[in-house]
């Protein structure tokens, strides 16, 4: 499987809300993203009414799903977000027309990016673990829990910012 089917695949899973194969291709801090995407809006609410030993145990619960996925033992304190989060689409149009736009690879580390070239869109770039299948990260390479939560509080307002530096 190449960098761009793995990118399509993981968009894919994403707009159709399918978490286990989401997990399956993402990397820990892209999982940590992705869950701190999923709490972000409850977890400002309850850090903003001074509630921090539940905003503590939505960030542990984030730590967890990176780590166990949704099958471990913190994903109940996820699972009550993920509706709100995830709004299900038919993605096979979408993934259909970005196979056959202009897209451009580049080596970066020991992964690849691979960014597609939608027409009066900004460019999309994915960076991509290709022999693990796995996405590491979008614009840049995530490295940890630091980089993953920022942007996973970005991408909870603003689903684009996935490609933005």
């Amino acid at each position: 499987m190449g960098a761009d089917d793995i990118a399509l695949d993981w968009w894919c899973a994403y707009g159709e809300g399918r978490i286990d194969d989401l997990w399956r291709l993402s990397a820990r801090p892209v999982r940590y993203m992705l869950a701190r995407a999923m709490v972000a809006r409850e977890l400002n609410a309850v850090a903003a009414g001074g509630d921090e030993g539940v905003a503590r145990q939505l960030l542990v619960a984030c730590q967890s799903a990176a780590v166990h996925g949704p099958h471990g033992p913190a994903w109940i304190d996820l699972e009550r977000c993920r509706e709100d989060f995830f709004e299900p689409v038919d993605m096979e149009p979408l993934i259909r027309s970005m196979r056959v736009f202009p897209r451009s690879e580049a080596a970066i580390d020991s992964y690849t990016q691979i960014t597609f070239h939608p027409p009066d869109n900004p460019p999309m770039p994915w960076i991509v673990d290709v022999p693990r299948d796995s996405i590491v990260g979008f614009a840049r390479v995530l490295r940890g829990a630091d980089d993953a939560g920022e942007l996973g509080e970005r991408v909870a307002n603003d689903p684009i910012a996935l490609w933005s530096a």
